[in-house]
């Protein structure tokens, strides 16, 4: 079962992953793009999933 469970795990972060790198291509100017941090992007890609409401991301 425990390896069931880190194959999920290492998918879900080769997904996460993924969607970071696709959101730094689109969301920022090249110039920005590199320096971005990557938990703002992330941070970004959770706000617009929960459609920029706070309250449900917190």
């Amino acid at each position: 079962m425990e390896s069931d469970e880190k194959t999920v795990d290492q998918i879900i972060s080769q997904l996460v992953k993924t969607a970071i790198e696709l959101k730094r291509e689109v969301a920022f100017v090249p110039e920005y793009a590199q320096k971005a941090r990557e938990s703002e992007i992330l941070g970004i890609i959770v706000a617009q999933y929960f459609k920029w409401s706070g309250r449900q991301v917190a």
